[in-house]
């Protein structure tokens, strides 16, 4: 789990066990912004992040993660999804276990202000739900790739 709001907006991962006990909290090193997303595959944590900003035509961000027994944890930059125009939102991903592609969710077209959505941008008259579809490949390699 990672919280969403204030300052420690993506700062830590919450370790909690299968029946729902806190165990710890894992500091991120650097502190992805807006996670949004959060996937455990092969030994690695993959987060999305809403870390671009449409108006400016950034777009938002896929991480790796892998999270040892220390109290902090690395963050590498996996992918930058400049696929979509104006991304409103980039939501939560998955791997497809029949094979093994990272599936992940975003949405455009919305005008997004503080998580909330505020009308439209030009051309659009509703947001846009697409699901994307990428190869992922084994730990050290490219992973993953559109």
């Amino acid at each position: 789990m990672c919280s969403w709001v204030g300052e420690e907006s993506g700062r830590y991962l919450y370790e909690y066990d299968l029946d729902g006990k806190y165990l710890r909290k894992v500091h991120l090193q650097p502190v992805p912004q807006w996670v949004q997303g959060v996937f455990y595959s092969d030994g690695s944590l993959f987060l999305t992040a809403d870390d671009g900003t449409a108006d400016d035509n950034e777009p938002d961000h896929l991480y790796r993660v892998d999270v040892t027994s220390a109290t902090n944890a690395p963050v590498v930059l996996e992918k930058t999804f400049d696929e979509a125009i104006k991304q409103g939102e980039i939501e939560g991903l998955c791997v497809d276990p029949a094979s093994g592609d990272l599936l992940v969710h975003m949405n455009r077209g919305a005008r997004i202000v503080l998580g909330m959505g505020k009308g439209f941008y030009p051309g659009y008259d509703k947001e846009v739900h697409e699901l994307y579809r990428y190869s992922m490949q084994p730990a050290g390699a490219r992973a993953p790739r559109p």
